[in-house]
Parts: C-alpha cells; structure tokens; sequence
C-alpha cells in the first residue's frame, strides 16, 4: 500500500479566528503563530513577517526561536526541514521589521526567483538562493511577499515597481488593486497578506481571508485567477478581504528525519 504524504503545514497568524482556521484545516495542518515581541504590534504574529521559506530551508529570526523554543522544534520535526536562525537587527522599526519578508517564485517556465528588498532581508536568505541557483531579484518594496500572489504560472501584485521589476524575467505578472483591504492598526492591507497559495499535484489553490466579491476589482482578479487555472476558498464570507499576515504552506519532505537541524 502507497504510504499516505502527511497534510502541508499551514502557518497562520494566532490572530486568525477559529472559524477561518477550521476551514483551513480540511487542507492544511494549521500552526499558529504567536506574536514576535520584535514586530509592530498589530502584525506582530503575520507569517509573511516571521518566517520564509527556501530552497527547502526555513528561516526565523533568532530571538523569534528563543522565545517559543517549542513551536520552532514542532515546525521542524512536522516538515522535516533544516531550520535557520538568524542573528540580523530586529525591531518594530522599518526596515529592521522586514528580514524575512520575502518570497521564491517557483515559476512553470524560467528559474525561480526570490523576491524582496535584499539589502534588508536576514543575509542567510539571499545567500541561500544563490547556493541552490535561485535568481534573487532586488525590489524597493520592504513588505514583498505581503504584496503578491506567486501562482505557478502567473504573479499577481498590487505593487507597480514589484510588477516592474518581474517584467524582466516574465510577462507574467499582473496587477490588481488593493483597495479595500482591511488591516486593523492601519489604513491598508495587501493582497499577499489577505491571501495563500497552495500549490500541489493538481495546480495551485488561493485561500482567501475573506470575500472580495464587494470590491470593485473582484471581477479583475476572478478572471486573472481562472486564467491561472487556479482555484480559490474563501475562508470568511462575513466580511472583505482582510490581511491577516498571509498563509506560509510548507510542505513536509517525504522521509522525514529525526533530529532536524536548527542552527
């Protein structure tokens, strides 16, 4: 008998309530996240704000590790990946706010490329890419993987020098507006916080907290998401998009070894 692949883990902020976790769970393996003492408060526990992912390898900053031990242990028992800790500058301040606040597009066509603001990200990050042949592409936007949604075959950003940048590797990368997006604390959200993408054997899924169907660019995104060829959840239909900091999937190796490091 075919061994069963364990569930993709869904690192979530703690914020999220219970109602939108439970949906989620019929997919993923929901972790909370706890709030980084390090962070703003109101995005203190964002996902797109604590960890990245890539090339296989998880980064957290260190002091983040130091005060939930337990949670980093569990993260890398269930994914069976290498866990890194950084010891960059970390603060409520911009930019010191913002060292992981990246992302990989693993793209069906081309090299995948990491995105973000790489004179700010956590050092081991970028470096990391160029080890396994990841294309890092510098961007001015400090909160990147806030303001995307990275499909296999298609970028969705709400962010105009994001979309410049890309242009150079794909034309295919669109724009959406944003307006509308709820962040409590502040005056906008971003479509990547608001949003996650779960990519598997049948393509890519977009969960959504919330419901944009009021929003004047529901339409705008809908076509660009069939387009794609990738479906979409709404895990809250009581209220707009809001960003909640984003969905981190991981998806555990197929052997998992004990004793995953955490350096």
């Amino acid at each position: 008998m075919e061994k069963q692949q364990p569930k993709p883990l869904a690192a979530v902020s703690s914020a999220v309530p219970e109602k939108e976790r439970g949906k989620l769970a019929g997919y993923a393996e929901v972790i909370p996240l706890p709030p980084d003492p390090d962070l703003p408060e109101a995005v203190a526990a964002h996902p797109d704000m604590i960890l990245c992912e890539v090339a296989g390898t998880l980064f957290f900053s260190r002091r983040y590790a130091e005060a939930y031990p337990a949670l980093i242990r569990e993260i890398a028992e269930k994914s069976g990946k290498p866990v890194v800790l950084s010891d960059a500058p970390r603060s409520p301040v911009y930019p010191e706010d913002a060292g992981c606040n990246a992302f990989v597009w693993e793209r069906e066509d081309g090299v995948p490329l990491l995105v973000g603001r790489l004179d700010i990200l956590f050092p081991e990050i970028p470096h990391k890419a160029e080890e396994e042949g990841i294309r890092a592409v510098h961007v001015r936007q400090g909160y990147a993987a806030c303001s995307c949604i990275p499909l296999p075959s298609m970028l969705l950003t709400s962010d105009w020098g994001i979309m410049r940048a890309l242009r150079t590797y794909s034309d295919a990368v669109c724009w959406v507006p944003s307006d509308g997006i709820l962040l409590p604390g502040y005056d906008q959200g971003f479509l990547g916080g608001a949003s996650g993408v779960l990519r598997g054997d049948k393509g890519a899924e977009v969960f959504f907290f919330g419901d944009p169907s009021s929003m004047e660019y529901a339409e705008t995104l809908s076509r660009m998401l069939d387009a794609a060829g990738a479906d979409f959840h709404l895990l809250a239909e009581d209220h707009p998009l809001t960003d909640r900091g984003g969905i981190r999937f991981i998806h555990p190796e197929p052997e998992r070894e004990s004793g995953t490091t955490v350096r």
